[in-house]
């Protein structure tokens, strides 16, 4: 046998007991788990979950602000990251239900539950980074709203009365 084709077959070998060992160890977990779902995906149901509210709370005041005034571009944008955000969320909580198990499942359900894990997994992780991403940009965008409402400005008085502020509190020390 050639060097590579031994190499061939032993990588193959390692690969085939890596992904064996992954699928029984996800079969334990799911078998033990008392909700039917692995200790990650219940985190991550619910931080999907509340990043689903949280988006479609805020579209509806943006919604509400649209009766007073007609949307800025920025509402504009904010609404449709709401939606974005809200639709991925959606996704990803589908496809976490279609991987519970149910209750006092067998092992060879669990089994099988593992094996469905494994191979959704990368489908799973997708999800989760556009999620993600729709997250910081919803972050992004509320700071940048803020700072419209908000006016940022300090004037030579208010400068003038922080350095007093200061002055102050050093001869205090």
């Amino acid at each position: 046998m050639e060097p590579f084709s031994a190499l061939a077959v032993a990588t193959s070998a390692v690969q085939f007991i890596d992904f064996t060992s992954k699928l029984i160890t996800e079969s334990y977990k799911l078998h033990a788990s008392a909700t039917g779902q692995l200790e990650e995906h219940v985190i991550l149901e619910k931080v999907t979950k509340n990043l689903r509210d949280v988006s479609l709370n805020l579209s509806t005041q943006v919604e509400k602000q649209t009766v007073l005034a007609t949307l800025s571009q920025d509402d504009k944008e904010l609404q449709h990251l709401c939606k974005g955000c809200h639709e991925i969320s959606l996704q990803l909580l589908q496809a976490l239900e279609k991987l519970k198990a149910e209750d006092g499942s067998s092992k060879w359900k669990s089994f099988r539950q593992a094996l469905r894990t494994i191979w959704t997994r990368e489908h799973i992780e997708g999800l989760e980074k556009q999620l993600d991403r729709f997250r910081q940009q919803l972050v992004i965008s509320i700071l940048a709203s803020f700072r419209q409402v908000v006016p940022f400005s300090i004037t030579h008085h208010n400068l003038i009365t922080i350095k007093e502020l200061h002055d102050r509190g050093t001869r205090i020390s």
